[in-house]
């Protein structure tokens, strides 16, 4: 134990980084402190720059930060005073540096649409950066698109576009290290890309930066807006397919036979609703074209494609077994739309149940403490925590879908809504499997939900399961961890390939589906993607 003696003199110590780097946007940040012997004729201030604001509070200075609205960065000061009658005034300083509106890369992009490129179907974009260090990526969206999931405002594309690109990677299964260099473009590159598009549409372009791991370096930029004209030369060219399905309870066996064998084309199934809800064969191609981007590099075949399995269907629900050619040169279709519909067999009673726990979980920084190389599988500083899945099987069950849940999911009063969109995720284990895991947070409520099948892929009972992780309950007990983590590696190859399943998963959200919500189903341990309007 150390006191002071009588009449000591005041210490003040700042305790944070002596300096903050602000977000373009601006924010609330803090600088704490500490003071010690102080007297009764003190006075503690903070004084800043003008775009600063400060409040001194105990221990602290809240520090509130304006937007830079100027195209060049800049930089102020904190300074911390406490003044007092028995001597000098102590004092530190804190700098706090902010980048340039768009990052430290104004006008970091060019956009062209050539007009004699624009058609009905398809139009060119060319895009570059004028900065040779980023990794950056130029795309299109309907003002549909932007009106729906941003609220017509382009402020709100930071988080949006984030949250589709987290959940595009999360349900393909392709790893980031490997997804985003196809995706993202070097800095000196010149983009010339022709995008499959709906006639009579309004669309807008766009350009942004960002690393390998998913962190912006740049603002968006908007380029030109186009709108396409009308179709008047809907027919495409004369490739033809036949296609045979032979329909089980949740899947289909699928044969196609194009016309022309050295003809790339894509194969598929999709929800009837596409064809109900007014959509002509055009539209349907292109929407699920646009809808796939770079990602049909990984899904387009050629010759017959004989006895091979679509996956991921409803019992008893009506789909539609499609096909049409496609340029490579323009990701345009090159052929009419081939259908086929069939009807899924319906599930028969079966006693299969499983249920499913959370009990283990660990703090991802308490194991990167414990091993250092587990710091590659921190995700999101927001959800440092990983949960595992224990299912425990009745004698019935063969094996289960599942779904995690964001929030609590029981309150919908449409339970078969529930049960339906659990099947549409796609996540699925068999008795045996390595316990799926989790990226979750200490307090977040989730949601487990899963659908036991049997050997005769009968659908049985929807089991549901609330999840809220304690700081209190989470394991320490990292050997049990490595050996969750060892058999979710050693399955990790096998699962990827043939259902789609990540490695680590994050909660899906749960969203009533609408009329523009469809599900596009592909076979042979392909991708799978959901069609909601929205393009990566």
């Amino acid at each position: 134990m150390i006191q002071a003696a009588k009449g000591a003199d005041p210490v003040l110590t700042l305790t944070s980084e002596a300096e903050i780097n602000a977000d373009e946007e601006g924010g609330d940040y803090e600088i704490t402190f500490t003071l010690e012997n102080p007297t009764e004729d003190g006075e503690l201030k903070a004084e800043s720059d003008e775009w600063i604001t400060t409040v001194v509070e105990e221990a602290k200075v809240a520090v509130s930060i304006d937007p830079n609205e100027k195209e060049e960065a800049r930089e102020g000061k904190v300074t911390v005073t406490y003044n007092w009658a028995g001597g000098e005034p102590l004092h530190f300083d804190v700098i706090v540096k902010q980048p340039a509106k768009g990052g430290n890369y104004p006008n970091a992009f060019n956009i062209e649409v050539p007009e004699d490129q624009i058609t009905a179907t398809s139009a060119m974009v060319r895009s570059s950066c004028n900065y040779s260090e980023l990794t950056w990526t130029s795309q299109i969206m309907s003002q549909e698109q932007l009106d729906t999931y941003c609220g017509g405002d382009k402020e709100n594309m930071k988080e949006y576009f984030l949250e589709l690109l987290e959940e595009k990677l999360a349900d393909t299964g392709i790893p980031p290290e490997i997804a985003l260099p196809l995706l993202l473009y070097p800095g000196d590159k010149v983009d010339e890309f022709t995008y499959s598009v709906t006639p009579e549409t309004h669309f807008l372009t766009f350009a942004v930066a960002m690393d390998y791991e998913m962190n912006y370096t740049t603002d968006f930029y908007w380029g030109p807006e186009i709108t396409t004209p009308e179709n008047t030369d809907p027919e495409p060219g004369g490739l033809t397919f036949e296609i045979v399905v032979e329909p089980k309870k949740t899947s289909a066996i699928m044969s196609v036979y194009p016309s022309d064998k050295s003809a790339k084309y894509l194969a598929t199934a999709i929800d009837e609703s596409f064809f109900t809800s007014g959509l002509t064969d055009e539209e349907i191609m292109s929407e699920i074209i646009s809808q796939m981007s770079f990602l049909i590099l990984f899904m387009l075949d050629q010759g017959d494609v004989v006895g091979t399995e679509v996956t991921g269907m409803i019992p008893g629900m009506n789909y539609y077994a499609v096909a049409f050619g496609v340029d490579t040169g323009t990701y345009s279709y090159s052929s009419a739309l081939a259908k086929e519909p069939f009807t899924t067999l319906p599930s028969e009673d079966t006693d299969a149940y499983v249920t499913g726990s959370a009990d283990n979980y660990w703090d991802i920084n308490d194991l990167i403490a414990y091993n250092p190389e587990y710091e590659s599988i921190m995700h999101n500083e927001s959800t440092p925590v990983l949960v595992a899945i224990d299912f425990e099987y009745n004698e019935t069950a063969t094996g289960c879908y599942y779904a995690l849940f964001v929030g609590d999911v029981t309150q919908y009063g449409d339970q078969e809504e529930l049960y339906t969109q659990t099947l549409l995720a796609q996540k699925t284990a068999k008795k045996g499997d390595a316990a799926p895991m989790f990226y979750q947070a200490f307090g977040q409520m989730s949601t487990l939900v899963t659908i036991a099948k049997d050997a005769n892929d009968n659908l049985g009972e929807m089991y549901t399961h609330l999840i809220t992780l304690t700081e209190d309950g989470k394991s320490t007990n990292y050997a049990l961890f490595d050996e969750y983590y060892n058999a979710t590696m050693n399955q990790s190859a096998a699962s990827v390939a043939s259902e789609g399943n990540s490695l680590i998963m994050v909660p899906s959200e749960f969203i009533v589906c609408d009329d523009k919500e469809r599900e596009v189903l592909t076979y042979d341990g392909k991708l799978n993607l959901r069609l909601d309007n929205r393009k990566m």
